[in-house]
């Protein structure tokens, strides 16, 4: 009765470390922190971060361009434990010239599709080369709307808007005028360079 009771302790021991483990592995798989991206795979080239309806963003500087696009788990990383997936680009972003203009602004109506019709709302990337911007307000319809944002990038979601605003402008802490622009800068479909993968340090673990 005793081996039998130290048996059943045993067994419950083990299935309870098997579902901790399992959930631990399911755990690893959930979009990663801005600080896990930026050490473990790009560094400072890291722009922007953002993680809306479960699915990471990043905003990269690559070369001459600005690439956007999702992240996507790519094969898991064994040798280190927990296990992890090693997070890339999709590949179905867009890309805007480097510029050392005080910010930049893509439009991004459709990341993560191919071609240019969907039904998401639209997405706005970019670099911001002054410290002192703190703000961007985009014109839409016959009002601004007004998002947070600082250097070195952003990204910001126009939720249900569907179309290209029709202006930019970026502002300091005082409300003033830094940088405007009537338009968007260029875009390419399909994110600069996009599955690359750069591992600078070792990282911390995904909390």
């Amino acid at each position: 009765m005793r081996a039998l009771s130290r048996r059943n302790v045993f067994t419950s021991a083990a299935v309870l470390l098997g579902s901790l483990a399992f959930l631990g592995l399911q755990r690893q798989g959930d979009p990663p922190s801005e600080q896990w991206v930026r050490d473990r795979l790009w560094g400072d080239d890291l722009l922007a971060y953002a993680v809306w309806d479960g699915q990471p963003r990043a905003v990269l500087e690559m070369g001459h361009r600005v690439a956007y696009d999702l992240m996507i788990p790519g094969d898991w990383f064994w040798p280190e434990w927990p296990p992890r997936p090693q997070w890339q680009l999709m590949g179905l972003g867009y890309s805007i010239a480097a510029s050392n203009a005080p910010a930049t602004v893509g439009y991004a109506p459709c990341v993560g599709f191919m071609g240019e019709r969907c039904a998401q709302s639209t997405e706005l990337f970019g670099q911001i080369n002054v410290d002192d911007i703190v703000a961007l307000d985009v014109w839409v319809g016959d009002s601004w709307q007004r998002f947070p944002v600082a250097a070195p990038g952003f990204v910001v979601r126009l939720a249900g808007v569907a179309g290209a605003p029709s202006g930019y402008r970026w502002l300091d802490p005082a409300e003033r005028v830094v940088w405007e622009t009537p338009a968007a800068s260029p875009t390419t479909p399909g994110a600069h360079g996009a599955r690359r993968r750069r591992a600078r340090r070792k990282a911390a673990p995904v909390p």
